[in-house]
């Protein structure tokens, strides 16, 4: 399951999983050439329970939204806009009885 499948439309079916079962954090980025202004970010994902969404900062990466106990395949994470060039999903935590992260689709807006 390739990571080009998180920008391919579909927010069912076709999927980026990571490939170590049980082991967490897992991480997925997304990188654009120029800049975006994102100030929302939806995952759609049928195991992930906690996570951040990251963005470029300093030496690594900084934590600009948390998600905690997602229950809905459908996520939404709104924070004060920012200027990047990517994104990054940190994953910390799966739902109950889930082994592997997986993720649908990734879909970043200003708003």
């Amino acid at each position: 399951c390739t990571p080009e499948r998180v920008v391919d439309g579909v927010t069912t079916n076709m999927l980026w999983q990571d490939g170590t079962r049980d082991q967490l954090p897992d991480w997925i980025s997304l990188t654009w050439p120029a800049a975006q202004k994102i100030g929302r970010v939806v995952t759609y994902s049928p195991t992930l329970a906690d996570f951040e969404i990251q963005v470029p900062g300093g030496e690594g990466w900084r934590t600009v939204a948390t998600v905690r106990n997602a229950t809905t395949d459908a996520i939404e994470a709104t924070f004060a806009p920012v200027e990047t060039k990517a994104i990054r999903l940190l994953i910390t935590r799966l739902r109950q009885g889930e082994t592997l992260s997986r993720v649908w689709e990734i879909e970043a807006y200003e708003k």
